[in-house]
């Protein structure tokens, strides 16, 4: 009959798209989180910008590992900048709120 179409090989590019809009999220949470007053958005705003960071790096850096691309070296390195300033916001709330010591 018919000869079977041979599979195609898995695309990767989806995970430097997911990967690139995480880093937006923490950028864009980053600079929210400055420009909001305190209140509840603000709040939802770090933790959003919180969690989007630490994907953000954790997949940079599994994937990275794993398909050995120049593009998530260039991603963790994006991304690393808003998860610092996050981990500084976090810990201010924390000591503020009595957590720390």
């Amino acid at each position: 009959m018919g000869d079977p179409k041979p599979s195609a090989p898995p695309k990767q590019g989806w995970v430097a798209t997911f990967v690139t809009r995480l880093c937006i999220i923490a950028w864009c949470s980053a600079v929210l989180t400055e420009i909001l007053p305190r209140s509840m958005v603000e709040s939802l705003v770090i933790v959003i910008g919180t969690q989007a960071c630490i994907l953000g790096l954790l997949a940079c850096f599994i994937v990275g590992l794993r398909f050995r691309q120049g593009i998530f070296i260039l991603l963790f390195v994006t991304t690393s900048v808003p998860a610092a300033y996050f981990a500084v916001v976090l810990r201010e709330i924390a000591r503020i709120k009595g957590w720390l010591t």
